[in-house]
C-alpha cells in the first residue's frame, strides 16, 4: 500500500509538472505568435513604403524624360535661332563688304 502511495504521489507531481510544462509552452507559443503577428504588420508596412516609393520613382523619371524633351527641343530651337543669326551677320558682312567697294559716282552737279 505504501509503495502504491508513493507511485501515486510520483505520478501526480509527473502530471502537474507536465501540466506546468505545457502551460509554459502555451504561453511561449502565445508570444511567439504575437511576435509573429508583429512582423508581419511590420513587412506590410514596409511592402507598402517600397510600393510608393516605386510609385515616387516612376514619377520621377517621367518628369526627368519630359525635361529632357524639353530641353532637347530648347536646344534645337537656340540652335535654329543661332544658324539665322549667323546669316543675318554673314549677310550684313557681305552688304557691309560691297557697300564699302561699290564705285562712287559723282553727281554732274558736283563742283570740285
Amino acid at each position: 500500500l505504501r509503495r502504491e502511495n508513493v507511485h501515486t504521489q510520483q505520478t501526480k507531481e509527473l502530471n502537474e509538472s507536465l501540466v506546468k510544462e505545457k502551460e509554459g509552452a502555451s504561453n511561449s507559443v502565445s508570444v511567439l505568435r504575437r511576435e509573429v503577428a508583429k512582423l508581419q504588420m511590420l513587412l506590410k508596412d514596409r511592402e507598402t513604403d517600397i510600393k510608393n516609393k516605386e510609385g515616387q520613382i516612376a514619377t520621377l523619371k517621367e518628369s526627368l524624360w519630359k525635361a529632357q524633351e524639353k530641353y532637347v527641343e530648347k536646344t534645337k530651337s537656340l540652335e535654329s535661332k543661332y544658324q539665322c543669326i549667323k546669316n543675318i551677320n554673314q549677310e550684313l558682312e557681305e552688304s557691309l563688304f560691297s557697300f564699302k567697294n561699290r564705285p562712287v559716282h559723282r553727281s554732274r552737279h558736283h563742283k570740285r
